[in-house]
């Protein structure tokens, strides 16, 4: 007959073997349609499980009821039995049993009885699932009329104890996610913590004059691979980093030296899958001895070849309370997690004299073996390596970093090598001095930059041109003031030559050229040719100005308000930026004996004013402007610059708010924030104050919440606030303000104060006294209400509680229940629920000032009263029995 039908494939069908399990002998491969369009419509009703609490591994009895409410018969159906997070049914939930029933009679019921067995891959985290029976899960009966009803429901969920899948979050700690949930933690170990969610943020309190050590251990990380180290990050409240996490034998640490004063310190623990970790918080003391530690430490590059250099930089840290004489820090290669006293020293480098609670930054380079072998290794600095400093522990002097050494690592040399460093770096990598010409069949290598030294007399200029093909590698060059440090100028194109130039020093002196393979990976090896080009101008040129390099539009020079005395060399262009906010006014005056041009540009780019003397705009928009001045002269122009409007100091408190805007003494409230510099000026270390007041004005009598330091405070780039406070135990209830006060000492010089803060109301509420000694905090302790009394008119709910009431009607009992209260002190919402089953009868959660439930037919009833967003209120419960 016409219908759906599947098509099975049955190992031993007539039952001839002694199968252990014959229930997976069958398996549908598909179902088709014959004849015309079938009337099917499978549903499932009636789904319930016992007992109420199952452990992992153990039976659990599912029962429920399928029909066919459709006219044709539906063929052979696949059934499942699911678990699910809620009660909406989907891929990701887990399946708990399969099985199959044979066709389905339109109006007739098949009784479904299932033992299921409950896995123990399920999230441990999860202790209610919901259960669920599925008709046709995978969807292979075509033509089906409806498949809303292929699923049903247990009224309850089941609760699942012993499961050993997902994640395992540590539940004391946990929510941790982010700095604003941050676990507040004493010193001690913490053992089997899980990070589950990307990250795990503390806060600890450290007490002046103590360092705060804080350790991590993953046994099954190889810390070798420094990909799979966590990152550790240390931080003050504000969030500037403290102290990044270093490698220490198998564990990543990070530490802060002492401070005068008390402090909180939060971490962060982020990682890229799940960890099982350990934490131990250790605090110092500063005591009376010296004790070194190492931090920061890092490898460049971190694959080379035997016989090749590596730059190792750290920082040696004096965390004790006496002071550390000048020692020296010894730099070790061992095998991943291998003792530093059997290994090969690469080299030692001076350490300081370190008062206590300083630090100093280290560099060195050292020189893999000839003979070290190909695969992973470690880096070992170990401070006070000659044991000259009497240490209060002296078991905390290493620290180490993966290096990985590959014969094919190794660089080619060209005539110059080593030339890595501008100046001698302890193993005679010196810069090479070159002198005006072209030098053929030079190597440069992702792990092995190449310095070049040119000695200009006063007044000489200089142009370097380097030649490649950019098929074979990348290069960049950067030409270097005296100091080796300080950029006069670079390239970095895309073509086959990169060049840098500049008119003359008016002092002379050596200049340094770098040449860098670009998005060099060591790992890689990756190297090319190239020819270098030197040419020395003859001194009497163009002398550059003081803004120099500043020839296009990237490399602008800030420019302040004054007058400036400047040149401009033929064929160059100068260019100045600054910052302006919305309503501010800038001018510019250009005075000189050739023509000149200003042109000025707005934050887009876009061209917004051009004259041969004076410029004048008034910003529409905040944002960074930059002046081009140009010349068509073929000798140098001198010309005089006078700014106005592009610097000074006008502080602006900005988009203050506050979270909750109600709150109770004792509470703690998030604040957020903007400040800054209306003028042109960039601020360092700016002082802002948090204050509780009466009104919205500033005065001496402001309770102050908390005090901030902002490191910088700009114009168009505002310092962003962002900190929680506490109001005061003995705050009065009633209406507040939260003002965010910038400089509120008045150390600045600043041009308008009227703007200097920002107000916005906070309610303080009086302290919530519940009802009840939270005696009636869920169903099972729900408090017996007198159904003749028809109110209760005394509940008080206070923030993170509950209040919960039966009423024990007789069956088949209408029933309307009532919940008042004044919504402008908080929202509550209304739960009903059937007393036998648990199951929600109904609810009524509006924004109104009444709350009201009505029900035609009920036994005994659990009634809840919750508030939205934890609100606190008191309220009267009414309720009237037809």
């Amino acid at each position: 007959p016409a219908g759906a039908y599947c098509l099975r494939a049955v190992a031993d069908p007539t039952g001839s073997t002694m199968d252990e399990n014959p229930g997976n002998n069958g398996r549908r491969a598909s179902c088709l349609d014959l004849g015309g369009e079938p009337d099917i419509d499978l549903s499932v009703r009636n789904v319930s499980f016992s007992p109420e609490t199952v452990a992992a591994g153990e039976p659990l009895h599912v029962q429920g009821t399928l029909q066919n409410v459709g006219a044709d018969a539906s063929g052979p159906s696949e059934m499942a039995v699911v678990f699910s997070l809620d009660t909406t049914f989907d891929a990701d939930d887990p399946v708990v049993d399969r099985f199959d029933v044979e066709p389905v009679v339109p109006g007739t019921d098949v009784v479904l009885d299932r033992m299921v067995v409950v896995p123990a891959t399920l999230d441990q985290n999860v202790a209610l699932w919901h259960v669920a029976v599925v008709a046709d899960p995978n969807s292979r009966i075509a033509h089906e009329r409806t498949r809303e009803n292929n699923v049903a429901f247990a009224p309850t969920a089941v609760g699942v104890t012993g499961t050993m899948g997902g994640c395992a979050e540590d539940a004391d700690h946990e929510d941790n996610d982010d700095a604003d949930h941050a676990s507040q933690l004493p010193a001690g170990e913490y053992p089997n913590l899980g990070l589950c969610d990307g990250a795990d943020w503390f806060q600890v309190d450290v007490p002046a004059g103590s360092a705060l050590d804080v350790m991590v251990r993953v046994s099954d990380i190889s810390f070798a691979d420094t990909a799979t180290v966590p990152f550790l990050n240390l931080e003050t409240q504000a969030g500037t980093l403290v102290s990044r996490g270093d490698i220490f034998g198998q564990a990543v640490g990070a530490f802060a030296e002492p401070a005068p004063v008390d402090r909180t310190l939060r971490f962060s623990l982020m990682a890229d899958a799940p960890l099982v970790y350990s934490l131990t918080i250790g605090l110092i003391p500063g005591g009376d001895a010296a004790n070194l530690r190492p931090r920061y430490v890092a490898a460049a590059p971190t694959e080379a070849g035997p016989g090749g250099f590596v730059s190792v930089t750290f920082e040696a840290v004096n965390v004790g309370g006496a002071d550390a004489e000048a020692t020296l820090a010894g730099v070790y290669l061992v095998a991943p997690g291998g003792a530093v006293d059997a290994a090969a020293r690469l080299g030692r480098v001076d350490v300081p004299a370190l008062p206590a609670g300083t630090s100093q930054a280290v560099d060195t380079v050292v020189t893999v073996p000839a003979d070290a072998t190909d695969g992973a290794h470690e880096l070992v600095v170990r401070l006070d390596d000659t044991s000259v400093v009497a240490e209060g522990a002296e078991d905390d002097n290493e620290a180490r970093i993966g290096l990985s050494v590959a014969a094919a690592a190794v660089c080619a040399s060209d005539a110059f090598e080593p030339n890595r460093a501008p100046a001698d770096d302890g193993t005679g990598a010196v810069a090479a001095v070159v002198t005006q010409g072209t030098y053929e069949n030079l190597v440069v290598c992702g792990n092995d930059t190449d310095w070049y030294a040119i000695d200009l007399a006063p007044g000489e200029g200089l142009r370097v041109d380097v030649n490649f093909v950019h098929a074979d590698g990348d290069i960049d060059i950067v030409l270097y003031e005296p100091d080796g440090e300080t950029s006069v100028t670079d390239s970095r194109g895309t073509g086959n030559t990169e060049t840098v130039e500049f008119f003359g020093t008016p002092a002379g002196g050596r200049y340094y050229l770098k040449v860098i393979l670009y998005g060099a990976d060591g790992a890689a090896n990756p190297s090319n040719t190239y020819t270098l080009d030197v040419t020395v101008n003859a001194a009497g040129g163009c002398v550059p100005d003081a803004f120099e390099p500043n020839g296009t539009s990237d490399t602008a020079a800030v420019v302040a308000d004054g007058e400036y005395v400047l040149t401009l060399c033929p064929g160059n262009e100068d260019w100045f930026r600054f910052s302006l906010v919305a309503g501010n006014t800038v001018t510019f005056r250009a005075q000189s004996d050739s023509a000149v041009a200003l042109t000025l540009y707005g934050p887009d780019d876009a061209v917004l004013d051009q004259d041969d003397l004076a410029v004048v705009w008034d910003a529409l928009a905040d944002g960074v402007y930059r002046l081009k001045v140009t010349s068509d002269s073929a000798i140098p122009v001198s010309y005089s610059l006078r700014v106005r409007g592009a610097s000074g100091i006008d502080l602006e408190a900005l988009d203050l708010s506050v979270a909750p805007e109600s709150t109770a003494p004792g509470d703690e409230i998030r604040v957020t924030g903007r400040v800054r510099n209306d003028l042109g000026d960039t601020l360092q270390d700016v002082g802002a104050r948090i204050l509780l007041s009466d009104d919205d004005v500033p005065s001496p009598d402001d309770v102050t919440l908390g005090d901030l330091v902002l490191p910088r405070v700009g114009n168009v780039d505002a310092a962003a606030i962002r900190t929680r406070v506490r109001i005061p135990n003995d705050a009065a209830p009633g209406d507040h303000f939260v003002i965010l006060v910038a400089d509120a000492d008045r150390r600045v010089a600043d041009a308008r104060r009227a703007n200097n803060s920002i107000a916005v109301p906070l309610r303080v509420r009086g302290l919530c006294v519940d009802d009840d000694q939270r005696t009636n905090e869920g169903p099972a302790t729900a408090t017996v209400l007198d159904v003749a009394a028809g109110t209760y008119d005394s509940g008080v709910i206070c923030a993170y509680t509950e209040d919960w009431f039966r009423l024990d009607l007789p069956a088949d009992s209408g029933l309307t229940v009532n919940l008042a209260f004044d919504a402008a002190a908080g929202d509550l919402d209304l739960f009903v629920y059937d007393a036998v089953t648990g199951a929600r009868l109904g609810d009524s959660a509006t924004d109104g000032a009444l709350e009201t439930v009505t029900l035609p037919s009920t036994g005994p009833v659990l009634v809840r009263v919750d508030g939205f967003l934890d609100a606190e209120n008191a309220y009267t419960v009414s309720w009237t029995v037809p």
